[in-house]
C-alpha cells in the first residue's frame, strides 16, 4: 500500500516534460500574451488531476490521457481571462 501511494507521487515529477512542452506551446502559437508560468502552473494543476483520475484499464497510456488533461487544464484557465462570449470565437476555427 505504501509503495502505491509512493508511485502516485512520483508520476508527476516524470511528465513534467510534458507540461513544459505543452505549456510552452500554447503561449508560443495560440497565448503569445500569457506568460509561461502561468500556463506551466495550470498544466501541473491538469497533470495532478489526471493522476488521481486516469484508470489503466480502460487501455490508454498515461502519457495520452495527460496530455488531454493538462491541454484542458490550460485552456479552461485562459478562458476564464477572456472576456469576448464562447460565440465570438465559433467561426474562427
Amino acid at each position: 500500500m505504501a509503495e502505491a501511494k509512493y508511485r502516485e507521487r512520483e508520476i508527476p515529477n516524470e511528465y513534467l516534460e510534458l507540461v513544459r512542452r505543452i505549456a510552452r506551446s500554447f503561449t508560443w502559437q495560440y497565448y503569445p500574451h500569457v506568460d509561461f508560468n502561468d500556463a506551466f502552473q495550470e498544466g501541473c494543476i491538469g497533470l495532478i488531476n489526471a493522476t488521481e483520475d486516469w484508470d489503466k484499464d480502460l487501455g490508454a497510456s498515461f502519457e495520452t490521457y495527460a496530455s488531454h488533461r493538462i491541454r484542458g487544464a490550460i485552456m479552461d484557465s485562459f478562458r476564464e481571462f477572456r472576456w469576448q462570449p464562447r460565440s465570438h470565437f465559433a467561426g474562427k476555427r
